[in-house]
């Protein structure tokens, strides 16, 4: 599994990580933390300590041909918004990749 910080600024702006993927409109106090697991699986299958998917989920997952790319973490004591108090998450995807996408939030 490999993993980057960036950290956030006072002032709103594009946060970008290696994959290509960017955060936009995203400000504050604190860090933001991309993981990406190795191919094939969840994070939680490296992270015992941080299950947060349950087998039949994952199982779910497989079935549809669903593979985890990455997983944004936040870790702020305070969080702005840019403009229209709008954060945009723009996930990298290599164009000849048309596997199904799905942005998970927690509830």
């Amino acid at each position: 599994m490999s993993e980057e910080t960036r950290k956030l600024t006072a002032v709103p702006g594009a946060i970008k990580f290696s994959s290509g993927t960017t955060i936009e409109g995203l400000g504050g106090d604190g860090l933001v933390h991309a993981r990406r697991p190795l191919p094939g699986r969840l994070r939680s299958a490296h992270l015992p300590a941080q299950l947060d998917t349950s087998p039949q989920f994952n199982a779910a997952l497989f079935e549809l041909g669903i593979q985890e790319q990455e997983t944004i973490e936040l870790e702020a004591v305070a969080l702005r918004a840019g403009a229209n108090d709008s954060v945009v998450l723009r996930p990298a995807r290599a164009r000849a990749d048309t596997a199904p996408r799905v942005v998970m939030l927690p509830g």
